[in-house]
C-alpha cells in the first residue's frame, strides 16, 4: 500500500533539516577550550561561584572552559585573589592567578622594578635590596609572591637616609595589591627575604603611581654623589735651629691625620719671604674668588688652584716623614726608615697632595746650616671624600 504523498513530504522535509544542523555544527568552531590553571598561592579553587577544590602553589588543574566570560577566585585563608577571564579563540592555554604580574594596577602606574631573584636563607642571612627613588606623593603598588610550594618571605620598605619605615610585611607567601604612600621625594630601600633554612625564589613587581605634583618622566634610578670635606690639621711656625746653636738642629712634628682621612695637602715654607709670600697669595686669590673657603691648601686639594706658592731659591732644610719610632732613631743619629711617599733637601718651600693615609705620622726635618737658624711654616690639611645616594 502506498503512503501519502504529504506524509513523503514531510519526512523528507525533517531529514533535510536535520541534515543542515549537523552539517552547520560540524562547520563550527568549538564552543569550549581546555585551559590549564596555575596559582601561585596554595588555597582553594573557585570558577563561576563553584568550588572546583584545592590547588596548591605552582600546581595546575585543566579545566574545560565554554567561551565567555568567567570569574576565577583562589580563597587563602582570609583573603580572595580574584580574576576575569574571557575565553575565546585568542586565549593562551595557560592562565596564572595570584602571581603578581597582572597588568599593572591603573593606567597611569608606572613599573619601577620587575624582578626574579632567589632569596638566601638563614644560612647566608643576606637581604636583596634595592635602592629606588620616589617622588612625593607617588604611590607604590607592590606585589610579592614566594614561588616554592612552601615558604615565606618578608618585605621592608624604609627611607634610606632616615630608616624610617614605611610598608613591613613578615613571614609571609605573597602580597598582592599592597599600597604605600611616599611622603616625602627621596631614595627608598626596598629590602626582601626569608627566613627559611635554605634559599627560596621570589619575585618581585613594584609600580609607581605619580602623586599630583609629580611628573610620570620622574627618574626612578638613584645616583651616587660624593661630598668632600676638608679639616685643618696643622698650621704652625717652629724654629729651626742651626749646627753650632748649642740646640738640636733637629725638630719633630706629630701630624694627626684623620681617621677617615682620604687625601691631605701639605705645605712647607722656610723663612720670612716664604711666609710672607703665602699670605700675599691668599690674599690675592680671596679677592678674585668668591668661593667659600680662603684657604689655599684647602683650594688646591679640590682642584680649584692649579699649584700653591713656591720660591726659586735653596735653603739649608732637609725634611721626610716618619713614625714614632723611626722619629727617635732620627733624633739620635741612628739609622731610621720614612715614608716613601714624600722627601726633600735644602728646601725653601715645598708642598704636595697626598694619597696615602698612615695614622702614625711625624714631619722631621733638619737644619744642615752651621750658622744660620730658620723660622719654618708648617699647614697641613686633610680631606674626606663621602659618597651618598641622591635623587638625580
Amino acid at each position: 500500500m502506498k503512503k501519502p504523498a504529504s506524509s513523503l513530504v514531510y519526512r523528507t522535509f525533517v531529514s533535510l533539516i536535520m541534515l543542515f544542523t549537523l552539517t552547520s555544527l560540524w562547520g563550527q568552531a568549538p564552543l569550549d577550550k581546555d585551559v590549564l590553571i596555575v596559582s601561585c598561592r596554595t588555597g582553594t579553587l573557585l570558577i563561576d561561584g563553584i568550588e572546583i577544590g584545592k590547588i596548591e602553589a605552582e600546581d595546575v588543574t585543566r579545566q574545560k572552559l565554554s567561551y565567555g566570560e568567567h570569574y576565577l577566585q583562589v580563597r587563602v585563608e582570609n583573603e580572595k585573589i580574584n580574576m576575569t577571564l574571557v575565553v575565546d579563540s585568542s586565549l593562551k592555554s595557560i592562565v596564572k592567578v595570584g602571581c603578581g604580574n597582572a597588568e599593572q594596577s591603573s593606567s597611569k602606574a608606572i613599573r619601577v622594578l620587575n624582578k626574579r631573584v632567589n632569596l638566601t636563607g638563614l644560612i647566608v642571612n643576606e637581604a636583596e635590596e634595592n635602592l629606588i627613588a620616589f617622588d612625593k606623593g607617588d604611590e607604590i603598588v607592590i606585589n610579592f609572591s614566594i614561588l616554592n610550594k612552601k615558604g615565606t618571605g618578608s618585605v621592608l620598605l624604609k627611607n634610606y637616609e632616615t630608616g624610617t619605615e614605611l610598608y613591613k610585611k613578615e613571614s609571609v607567601n605573597s602580597i598582592t595589591d599592597g599600597r604605600i604612600k611616599i611622603p616625602m621625594k627621596g631614595v627608598y630601600q626596598l629590602s626582601m627575604s626569608t627566613d627559611a633554612l635554605f634559599g627560596k625564589d621570589a619575585e618581585i613587581f613594584l609600580d609607581r603611581i605619580p602623586g599630583p605634583t609629580s611628573s610620570v618622566d620622574f627618574n626612578t634610578t638613584p645616583k651616587k654623589v660624593y661630598d668632600t670635606i676638608s679639616t685643618e690639621v696643622l698650621n704652625t711656625q717652629v724654629r729651626a735651629y742651626s749646627v753650632n746653636s748649642g740646640r738640636s738642629n733637629k725638630t719633630l712634628l706629630t701630624i694627626n691625620l684623620p681617621k677617615n682621612t682620604s687625601y691631605w695637602v701639605y705645605w712647607i715654607g722656610v723663612g720670612q719671604e716664604s711666609m710672607e709670600k703665602m699670605r700675599n697669595f691668599a690674599s690675592t686669590v680671596s679677592k678674585a674668588s668668591s668661593l667659600i673657603s680662603l684657604n689655599p691648601l684647602v683650594m688646591f686639594g679640590l682642584k680649584l688652584i692649579p699649584s700653591l706658592p713656591m720660591m726659586n731659591a735653596t735653603a739649608t732644610l732637609d725634611y721626610r716623614f716618619v713614625d714614632n719610632i723611626n722619629s727617635q732613631l732620627f733624633l739620635n743619629d741612628r739609622s731610621y726608615r720614612q715614608y716613601a711617599f714624600r722627601s726633600a733637601t735644602n728646601v725653601t718651600t715645598d708642598y704636595a697632595l697626598i694619597k696615602e693615609y698612615a695614622s702614625d705620622l711625624i714631619l722631621a726635618f733638619n737644619n744642615n746650616s752651621s750658622l744660620n737658624g730658620h723660622d719654618v711654616e708648617v699647614k697641613v690639611v686633610a680631606f674626606s671624600v663621602r659618597s651618598k645616594i641622591a635623587v638625580e
